[in-house]
Formats: structure tokens, C-alpha cells, sequence
């Protein structure tokens, strides 16, 4: 089970590697490499394809000078949404629902993460844009997504 504790150490441990000093070279050479792969698949002709792969050139000034984002999914199990998906009489109940509990919990949500980020040093230097997504099962939602590719 997925809870949000274990979640959010995961996926900031993964995050760590384009910071840690043991893995962060070979890693990001990978990622890099992998994303000016994959370039040709995301352009089209209003897209500057020679700042792109600048973007992506670790030597480059322009990829020096750029700031670092790093946009975090973290799923997460949650045993009171099977509750509201059980009191729900329709989809936009379901989502008002869902919404005040994720509000109610927010402020606890968000220190919680802030004190998991303390433990990543490097990771407080750089902007995290964390999504949230309680849901009633990861496993099942990770069984979808692999029928659908």
C-alpha cells in the first residue's frame, strides 16, 4: 500500500539523484541524453529546436542560467476515499468531497513535506512543484495504466 509518508520519501530520494555528488554526472549525462533523444517527438515548426538542445547542453550558458523545476507526483492510498466514493451521490460531490479533505489536511500536508525536503539539503535550493493524488488503490491505477500502453 502506497501511503503518503513512503511516497513522498520516494519520490524525493529520486529527485535527489540529479543532486547527490555520487550519481548526480552519470545520471544527468542519462537523462539528458534521453530527453535530446526524444526531442524530434515534441516539436513542432514554432519550436526553436537550437535552444531546446542548448536548454539540454550541460555546458551551455543558457542551460547554467536556467532555474531548476521539478514537478513531484506523488500518489498516495488513503482509506477515507473509499468512504467518500461510497457517500458520494454524484462525480461533483465526489470532487467537493475530496477537495475539503485534501484543504483540512493541507497546512499538516504541507509541513510534512517540508521537513522531508530538510532531510535532501541539496533539494532546498531548488523549486519543487509537488501534485498530490489520493486515490483508493496505486496498484490498480498502475494495472490501468499498464493496459492502456
Amino acid at each position: 500500500m502506497a501511503r503518503l509518508f513512503g511516497s513522498k520519501k520516494d519520490a524525493l530520494e529520486s529527485i535527489n539523484r540529479f543532486y547527490d555528488s555520487k550519481v548526480q554526472a552519470d545520471f544527468k549525462t542519462l537523462e539528458f541524453f534521453i530527453a535530446q533523444k526524444d526531442i524530434e517527438k515534441v516539436v513542432d515548426e514554432q519550436t526553436d529546436i537550437d535552444e531546446l538542445y542548448e536548454r539540454l547542453d550541460q555546458t551551455s550558458d543558457l542551460f547554467k542560467s536556467q532555474i531548476a523545476v521539478h514537478p513531484i507526483l506523488i500518489m498516495y492510498e488513503t482509506k477515507s476515499y473509499n468512504t467518500l466514493m461510497k457517500k458520494a451521490l454524484s462525480n461533483s460531490e465526489l470532487n467537493a468531497s475530496i477537495d475539503t479533505q485534501v484543504q483540512s489536511k493541507l497546512k499538516a500536508t504541507l509541513e510534512s513535506i517540508s521537513k522531508k525536503v530538510k532531510e535532501f539539503p541539496e533539494l532546498e535550493k531548488v523549486f519543487l512543484d509537488f501534485i498530490l493524488i489520493p486515490t483508493n488503490s496505486v496498484s490498480d491505477f498502475n494495472d490501468t495504466m499498464d493496459n492502456l500502453i
